[in-house]
């Protein structure tokens, strides 16, 4: 994640906005705020996975869809996903969406145990980062105050 962000989308309206590698890189911050180790895959030929999560010794495979809200992902992509985490020995799967899924990849996600992400989820993704920087920000005046 060397190349610098723009301003944080504080909303899914500014995520939409985002580049497609922006985006990307925004959602692995977003993961990090979660407590996990990321690794952003490159932007192209990145093999069907767009960021690699880890928590210990536990992989996630990602999948990023900015899709505008009538866009809805789909069953094969999701059934491409799955089978990238077969191929990377992943532990789990998971699609993140500014958009929804169909009904058919809502099926076989679930059976599959993979986790789909869609526009209500990320918009409260988002919040709760924004609301942990401010909190930390906080907290960070806070104790150089009583330092001082």
């Amino acid at each position: 994640m060397n190349n610098p962000l723009p301003p944080l989308p504080k909303n899914l309206a500014d995520a939409l906005k985002l580049k497609p590698f922006e985006f990307e890189k925004f959602v692995a911050l977003l993961f990090r705020a979660q407590g996990y180790e990321i690794e952003v895959t490159p932007a192209t030929n990145d093999g069907g996975v767009d960021i690699f999560v880890y928590k210990g010794d536990y992989k996630i495979v990602v999948e990023c869809k900015q899709y505008s809200a009538k866009h809805l992902v789909g069953l094969a992509i999701i059934q491409r996903l799955y089978g990238v985490m077969v191929a990377k020995k992943a532990n789990r799967a998971c699609i993140v969406t500014t958009s929804g899924f169909t009904k058919a990849a809502t099926g076989f996600a679930h059976e599959q145990n993979i986790m789909l992400v869609d526009k209500i989820m990320l918009s409260d993704w988002i919040r709760y980062y924004h609301e942990l920087k401010e909190f930390n920000l906080r907290k960070n005046i806070h104790l150089k105050q009583r330092v001082l």
